[in-house]
């Protein structure tokens, strides 16, 4: 088993284990991980998802997802998915070379209202030095529909797929321009929420968190300057 609590990665697979892992990630580019979240990670993900406010993520006039609004709770899976440990064993796995960060989001959809709503087509995800994806089923009740499916990008021909409805369970799969993937329409009451980003050769999730550290101060600054601007205007 291989499960991440909030402090640590914990193990049990031996090399024999990871090689078979490994190789049946090889030829399905897919891999289940079950009971990934520890029961403490997934009860502090669960106190904090019954408040949670989310907002409709639309492109194109399209309805694509409702994306949390809760920096708590994507930053409690910043902070322990940028595990060097999990790096490493997610490399061995997968292959995928080595990992300077995870980035990602919490999100869920809904069963459809109307045609293509709540649903993002076929795609890649290749930017952003994207080498693995993953993704953690946050909810408590099975959903229906919401399977992730993996094509060859030239052929159209399916490879696999995957409905990852356990409540702490998670998926890892592969980032390629040779690759594409969906995730079909939820069809039934119960939504699909889950934790979804990737493995990314780089930045390292120093400079990430430099980035994001500087970023703030200039937004601080735009805002004291407006603020200072409006005082003496006034």
């Amino acid at each position: 088993m291989i499960q991440l609590t909030r402090t640590r990665l914990r193990s049990d697979l031996d090399d024999g284990a990871i090689g078979r892992l490994a190789d049946d990630f090889a030829s399905t580019h897919l891999l289940r991980l079950p009971a990934f979240l520890d029961d403490s990670l997934r009860a502090a993900v669960d106190q904090r998802l019954v408040s949670a406010t989310f907002q409709t993520r639309v492109e194109k006039g399209m309805e694509i997802e409702e994306t949390i609004v809760e920096p708590a709770l994507v930053g409690l899976f910043t902070l322990v998915l940028n595990d060097p440990r999990l790096f490493a064993l997610v490399d061995r796995l997968t292959g995928c070379g080595p990992i300077g960060c995870f980035t990602g989001r919490v999100y869920r959809r809904r069963a459809s209202r109307g045609a293509g709503d709540q649903y993002y087509p076929w795609h890649n995800d290749v930017a952003d030095d994207r080498l693995i994806g993953l993704s953690i089923n946050l909810g408590h009740e099975p959903y229906d529909g919401g399977v992730l499916q993996l094509r060859a990008a030239a052929s159209r021909e399916p490879i696999g797929e995957v409905a990852n409805t356990g409540h702490g369970d998670a998926v890892l799969f592969r980032i390629s321009e040779a690759l594409e993937h969906q995730v079909t329409p939820v069809t039934g009451i119960a939504p699909r929420t889950v934790m979804a980003g990737w493995f990314r050769s780089q930045p390292s999730y120093l400079e990430l968190v430099a980035r994001e550290t500087r970023a703030v101060r200039r937004s601080a600054n735009r805002a004291g300057r407006q603020y200072r601007a409006s005082r003496m205007s006034a």
